[in-house]
């Protein structure tokens, strides 16, 4: 929904810049990031997710995602794409 929200109200090219820890795809590790994940799930009911699983939430809020920025902390823009009317 918040992706939704931005989306509606950035101008074609505006960008999102989400700071998270990313998971590798497979789910594999990194460890830190497993257990910053569960700590995510008891306390808000959230959880880390991979690169790959950024990418499919933000195609489908009409986002395009760049290339992240890794380390200390890993960072995903996301452009949004011109409306197809």
């Amino acid at each position: 929904m918040l992706l939704q929200k931005l989306h509606a109200t950035l101008p074609p090219g505006g960008g999102v810049l989400i700071a998270e820890k990313l998971l590798d795809d497979d789910h594999s590790g990194p460890a830190h990031v497993h257990m910053q994940s569960l700590n995510m799930l008891v306390c808000t009911e959230g959880r880390e997710r991979s690169r790959e699983e950024y990418r499919v939430l933000l195609e489908r809020n009409g986002f395009a995602l760049t290339s992240p920025l890794l380390q200390p902390v890993d960072a995903i823009l996301a452009i949004k794409l011109p409306s197809s009317a």
